[in-house]
């Protein structure tokens, strides 16, 4: 996740065997210091399963673990405070999931808002209020596996956020198709689970990309908020528009401290204009999908602007 300076990054590795946390500073320069957080409960044992993941605000740590042996597997989550100046890790609260040998924790997301974990298991998913005065007790349960074949059994497994801030979760073993929470900064069935729902274009097996959230700048009023150009100033003065097409339909990314509307021209090389369209505040919306736009193939040029922005990148369309 990143630093509170909204630079650099803290790089978590956990010591095999022990109650440790490693947290790597990665700068400019390169990693330049470790610190280690101990004492840490943590399974020890066993062969360990599951996946952890940082909530969006970089503020919480949460590991899914199962100490798995031939027997029985003990599954039990963790949740961490992490300190995004010093890079420490702390105990925040801890509790046994249950489960049987056929239901090793597989998975863990934490919602864009960073309110809702989110773990499952091979056969259920469920969601945890990290805001509950008992985090435990706040256990709901949102959906059960429907034995849906694609063609072998697609159980539950991995799960990540998406840029469009939708949670996705793929299986156990090849498949075609993704799980999708929807709406997953809501409270219970209202985060609108659907089960395979995402089509990919071809079978994948195991597991997710991974990828930290890019979009975290500095912890302002931190006493390490001390650059002088924090991340949205950064992505601003590049001019950079984040763009690209696929299957028909445009995807655009914008500084997510944008907050007023904005239009959006698409030109050919020579300058024609071939297409335009008014878009929200990207506070709301930093992330869209444009689904009205129909051209040959090609390059063109994308230009987002507003009173405060004036972004442009190339986009090339192939379908």
């Amino acid at each position: 996740t990143k630093h509170a300076n909204g630079r650099d990054w803290w790089i978590l590795i956990g010591e095999e065997g022990t109650d440790k946390f490693n947290s790597l500073l990665y700068t400019p320069q390169g990693v330049v210091n470790t610190v280690t957080s101990s004492n840490l409960p943590i399974h020890t044992s066993g062969i360990n399963r599951g996946q952890s993941c940082f909530s969006p605000d970089g503020n919480i740590y949460t590991l899914a673990s199962s100490d798995f042996n031939p027997n029985f597997a003990t599954n039990a989550i963790y949740i961490y405070n992490f300190d995004r100046c010093s890079g420490n890790l702390s105990l925040r609260d801890s509790f046994l999931f249950g489960g049987s040998i056929d239901s090793t924790l597989a998975g863990c997301a934490i919602s864009p808002n960073s309110r809702y974990l989110y773990i499952n298991n091979t056969y259920n998913l469920y969601q945890y209020d990290l805001q509950a005065p008992d985090i435990a007790a706040s256990k709901t349960h949102i959906a059960t596996y429907d034995a849906f074949l694609d063609p072998l059994l697609t159980y539950f497994y991995r799960m990540q956020i998406g840029p469009d801030q939708k949670i996705y979760m793929g299986t156990w073993g090849s498949s075609e198709h993704l799980s999708v929470i929807n709406q997953p900064d809501s409270a219970g069935p209202l985060c609108n689970f659907v089960q395979h729902q995402q089509q990919l274009p071809m079978l994948y097996s195991g597991t997710l990309p991974r990828y930290p959230n890019y979009r975290l700048g500095a912890l302002s009023g931190s006493p390490c908020d001390t650059l002088s150009v924090s991340l949205a100033e950064h992505e601003t003065s590049s001019n950079s528009l984040f763009c690209y097409y696929s299957e028909g339909s445009i995807f655009i990314e914008l500084p997510d401290k944008n907050s007023e509307t904005g239009l959006l021209e698409i030109r050919t090389i020579s300058g024609q204009l071939v297409y335009q369209k008014q878009l929200p505040p990207s506070s709301t919306y930093p992330s869209l999908k444009i689904n009205d736009f129909t051209a040959s193939n090609g390059i063109y040029i994308a230009m987002y602007k507003n009173r405060k922005l004036y972004l442009r990148n190339k986009l090339t369309v192939q379908n």
